[in-house]
């Protein structure tokens, strides 16, 4: 038997998972804080998917922002806990 494929979870998700805005969520993609999504096709029209991880990833970052730890640590942080796939 072939493991269970995860399912991509949407910007909305992400969003609700970490109380913030669409701004934000794509301030962190900027800051390298989380990938790119990928786009795919819907029945309302092209979306923005992200790794089911991302959930996790999200509601951590969220976490160490409360804690006011630095940017430069948060990636650290980050890219210890989930590192760059080749």
């Amino acid at each position: 038997m072939s493991p269970r494929r995860r399912e991509p979870v949407t910007t909305e998700e992400l969003l609700v998972a970490g109380g913030m805005t669409r701004e934000v969520l794509y301030l962190w993609v900027a800051q390298k804080l989380l990938a790119r999504p990928t786009f795919m096709t819907s029945t309302t029209g092209v979306i923005a998917v992200w790794p089911r991880e991302g959930l996790e990833k999200v509601r951590f970052i969220v976490k160490k922002q409360r804690e006011e730890l630095p940017l430069k640590e948060l990636l650290v942080l980050v890219n210890a806990r989930w590192p760059a796939s080749k």
